[in-house]
């Protein structure tokens, strides 16, 4: 299955898309963001120049490597344009993605208090059990 190698390419190659698509995000909204327009065009430039240079490099050194990279990449493509079909999702999912997550973070928040109110009764509970305790216990 995969490897390593095959793990940090993916990263190193998303990291560079990020990047570049950032870096033209920037540069188109130079003049609404007061940004000097020479950092994001060398940053695209540059990203967008790099990433085909590892991909060549990844065929000719690792070519298990740079299959896996793209097998990683189209199932990371896939997942997304699923995620941005929020019709058919919907469809599926009667109460919608968010009342989901809502109401899960909703039980987490309701752990957490629990668990906060016991620790506070055990904190309570080994204050009041050190005055009780007998002096000649202190010694080795």
């Amino acid at each position: 299955m995969g490897s390593l190698g095959a793990i940090t390419s993916f990263a190193s190659l998303a990291f560079i898309v990020v990047f570049g698509s950032v870096s033209v995000l920037a540069f188109r909204q130079r003049d609404a963001a007061s940004i000097h327009p020479v950092p994001p065009a060398v940053g695209a430039v540059g990203a967008f120049a790099f990433a085909p240079v590892m991909l060549w490099n990844l065929y000719h050194r690792e070519r298990h490597t740079f299959w896996m990279v793209l097998v990683v990449a189209v199932f990371v493509v896939l997942v997304e344009l699923l995620y941005f079909e929020r019709g058919e999702l919907e469809d599926h999912v009667p109460d919608g993605v968010e009342d989901g997550v809502e109401e899960a973070v909703e039980r987490v928040g309701d752990g957490v208090d629990a668990v906060g109110d016991g620790v506070e009764d055990v904190v309570d509970g080994v204050g009041d059990s050190t005055d009780d305790r007998d002096e000649s216990d202190d010694e080795p």
